[in-house]
């Protein structure tokens, strides 16, 4: 059984492309029980296309697994997903024909909650959006028969007739996660809970004295904790407990500190009251039921409506925002105010809160091996390399729920529907951040089939700041993990002046340098000029195009240090770097730093986490780890493993905290000493002697003529062609010369906001290498592509 179709003057198997493009996204092929397949003799590129001229210059063959029941269900659930939205990447030349008027698969959509009548999708396609993200109606939301229909009715026309694309908004709102409220009516056992810690400091003979505070349900925990430098002293004080809550406890003597741990709905002053849209309490997501429940109350109902467009027209789920609550928001108020789903209790007190649920101290021994409450006093403050390990353990634990609970069963559901799971998460940009919201953030992007981010500025030196860990973070995923796509949400929301059509464009620009492929988009239409319109749709449907063929090749990967943010982050009372471990903040900080150090050089890169580390570690990589508290021992043999094989290492600091699984105290560990010997191993005395080091061991292919780092590039590597995608964020015209090692046979360069495309000549250079130069001059936030032909 062999299916073939006419596509850029090519015979292509549909059934061969659909399983070479799908099954690099392992989740594909599993949910479908694909063992084994046996291919004709076909040449396979390295980034999954084919010449077809190994057999013939009209066919290529594939045996199909040995059952027809089997290859009637790869073709149902592969081939829809070829034609509606993959076959463009199987392109192997690029021409200024579709350069100028690029196909609807590489334009934005337009996000737009209401559905929209006929004559705004008219007006939207003439406009050159490639589609739309809706969702049904909010007014009596997923529950009304006439809205379902008019939403059938808007998808129908949106795909059959104006053969546009659409994406689904899976909230009333955001953040996602309560289907508009929906999810606690049912099942208010999923409300998140918060763990309130109130903090108390003795005297000696004093009586430390707490009642259950206000809006609170239960102590959860009581401690008092005595250290010096010798010990650390532990008193469980639930033994003096009354059954109200009150704590009444006399200190023997001096120095003891008192956390009594409360449970309360964890609502008022935070996210959940503090968005953009709506004061509505937020489902918990370290509960098993969460994501389930969720699914069921959106998902099912979408899949019942209009399922049949799954996989043809609907390509994928958006998730907005979801997320463990995390902290309070008390100095964060939007600048809307949101309407009242669920009227806030100003009485209840605020105190430091972290993240809660019932299961937790079960999950917590169940995966760590020890009892957490005993440990808890860690969470707040102390310092020691045993409270290090247990802060490790515990958002290690949390981040493990998040996934298992909300982010696996989305994946799970897009696999079984022919859908993609998407969307984007909270807070991205700072590290320090991450633990109190979702954790690894690297884990959560691993079970989005297209990873997702928001950039909410057009100004492009602001996006570059913001984008190089968010947006780095999704396509570093993406390329590891081969997601076909990584999509960001795009706005001028956080600008508090207009940056205009030009700063929008190259703020865009900048994130397609950074992997980002989709794009959705807030920006309103209607207060475009059709001329803005048309050059906002085409500048994005033009890069897109001319950087779907190729791949990003990084030879540097920088570790991700999450847990060593997780070592060192405390219970914050609120949002705001101030309140947060000031060590942590640290970390973050020299993080995104070491990042922009190596963009500022034109110079990619992939994150890379622990797992990732532990799972394969490329030998053509430099891998750099930037400061740390703690390391996995793990980790370590793994590392010297790869260094033992001549790989590249090069570390920010010499001694780090070694800890081991089922060990309690971790270590003062000295890695100097440990890799001594080994000369392809390197510790850097200055973050800059660690970026010069890595970037003298990779082999580039071009730089520019000068320190220029006011310009983003991105290098893909194709067929063909390579591609370098050059972002000018700087307010001033520049004039750079892009130099290359090796000449090309043919050089052009394309104008994405023109659609002009003209050849250019490299000139030879004096000296040695580089050898050749193409001079390039850029106008105020302005964006070139140059293609070059081996």
């Amino acid at each position: 059984m062999v299916i073939t179709m006419h596509f850029k003057n090519k015979i292509v198997n549909l059934m061969l492309v659909a399983i070479l493009l799908s099954c690099v996204t392992e989740q594909y092929c599993l949910a479908n029980n694909i063992s084994s397949l046996t291919l004709g003799k076909v040449t396979i590129k390295p980034n999954g296309t084919t010449n077809f001229d190994t057999i013939s210059p009209q066919k290529n063959q594939l045996l199909l697994p040995s059952t027809s029941q089997q290859a009637e269900r790869i073709v149902k659930h592969y081939a829809p997903l070829i034609s509606n939205y993959q076959m463009q990447q199987l392109q192997l030349k690029v021409s200024a024909e579709d350069f100028i008027n690029p196909p609807t698969i590489y334009r934005p959509l337009r996000i737009l909650h209401t559905p929209p009548p006929d004559s705004v999708l008219v007006r939207l396609k003439q406009l050159g959006y490639g589609g739309i993200v809706t969702n049904v109606s909010y007014k009596n939301y997923l529950n009304d028969s006439l809205e379902w229909r008019y939403f059938n009715n808007t998808i129908a026309n949106t795909i059959d007739s104006l053969k546009l694309r659409v994406w689904i908004y899976d909230e009333a709102g955001y953040p996602s996660g309560s289907a508009g409220g929906d999810v606690l009516k049912k099942m208010p056992g999923l409300e998140a809970v918060g763990l309130s810690v109130i903090t108390r400091h003795s005297i000696k003979d004093s009586i430390i004295d707490i009642t259950l505070p206000h809006g609170h349900t239960q102590v959860v925990n009581v401690q008092a904790v005595r250290e010096d430098t010798e010990k650390q002293d532990v008193v469980d004080l639930r033994p003096y407990l009354h059954s109200s809550g009150h704590l009444r406890w006399k200190s023997p003597d001096n120095g003891w500190t008192v956390y009594y741990f409360a449970a309360k709905p964890f609502y008022e002053n935070t996210h959940a009251t503090n968005n953009w849209f709506a004061m509505r309490r937020m489902v918990n997501m370290l509960e098993p039921a969460t994501g389930n429940a969720f699914i069921e109350a959106t998902h099912e109902k979408y899949k019942k409506n209009v399922g049949n467009y799954f996989g043809r027209g609907i390509e994928a789920f958006f998730t907005d925002e979801p997320s463990m609550v995390g902290v309070h928001f008390i100095e964060n108020k939007p600048p809307v105010t949101p309407m009242i789903q669920n009227t806030p209790d100003t009485l209840v007190p605020i105190y430091p809160t972290m993240n809660w649920s019932r299961d937790l101290p079960f999950e917590f021994r169940n995966r760590r091996g020890y009892d957490l409450l005993p440990e808890m006093h860690c969470l707040i403050g102390h310092f020691s390399p045993h409270c290090a390990k247990v802060r490790v353990d515990f958002y290690t634990t949390l981040n493990e729920l998040v996934v298992r609970n909300y982010f696996k069963p989305l994946q799970d559901f897009g696999n079984r529907n022919n859908i993609a799971s998407s969307g984007h998460l909270l807070l991205e940009e700072e590290l320090f951040y991450h633990p109190v919201f979702q954790g690894n953030i690297m884990q959560v992007y691993r079970h989005m089939q297209y990873p997702g981010i928001d950039l909410l500025t057009a100004f492009p030196a602001t996006a570059r700041e913001w984008g190089v860990t968010t947006a780095k973070f999704a396509s570093s995923i993406a390329n590891q993990y081969h997601r076909p796509h990584v999509m960001s949400e795009i706005s001028n929301a956080f600008d508090s002046n207009e940056a205009g059509i030009d700063g929008r464009l190259a703020s865009i620009g900048v994130q397609f340098a950074f992997g980002v492929d989709h794009f959705n988009s807030y920006y309103e239409h209607e207060k475009m000029s059709q001329a803005e319109n048309r050059l906002f749709t085409n500048y994005i449907g033009r890069v897109g195009y001319l950087l779907s063929e190729g791949q990003r090749s990084p030879q540097i990967d920088i570790y991700y240090p999450i847990e060593s943010i997780y070592a060192v982050t405390q219970v914050p009372f609120t949002l705001g770097r101030k309140y947060f471990s000031q060590e942590a903040v640290s970390l973050s900080d020299n993080f995104k730093k070491l990042a922009l150090n190596l963009v500022n050089k034109q110079v990619d890169f992939d994150y890379v986490d622990e797992q990732h580390l532990l799972e394969t570690v490329s030998s053509e990589k430099v891998l750099v780890i930037p400061s740390i508290k703690i390391i996995n021992k793990k980790l370590i043999d793994k590392l010297t493993y790869y260094a033992s094989r001549g790989g590249w290492i090069t570390f920010q600091q010499k001694e780090v905290l070694l800890f081991s699984p089922g060990q309690s105290e971790p270590e003062n560990y000295d890695l100097a000493h440990h890799f001594t010997g080994y000369s392809n191993v390197f510790f850097a005395s200055s973050l800059e002697q660690l970026v010069d080091w890595a970037i003298q061991k990779t082999v580039r292919e071009y730089q520019l003529d000068k320190n220029q780092s006011d310009f983003v590039v991105l290098q893909k590597k194709g067929t063909d062609h390579d591609t370098y995608l050059m972002v000018n964020t700087d307010e001033n015209k520049q004039r750079v010369n892009l130099l290359l090692y090796q000449k090309g046979q043919e050089i052009k360069v394309w104008d994405p906001v023109s659609g002009s495309v003209k050849k250019v000549y490299a000139k030879k250079t004096k000296g040695t290498k580089p050898e050749y130069s193409i001079p390039l001059t850029f106008k105020k936030w302005q964006t070139l592509l140059i293609t070059v032909r081996p």
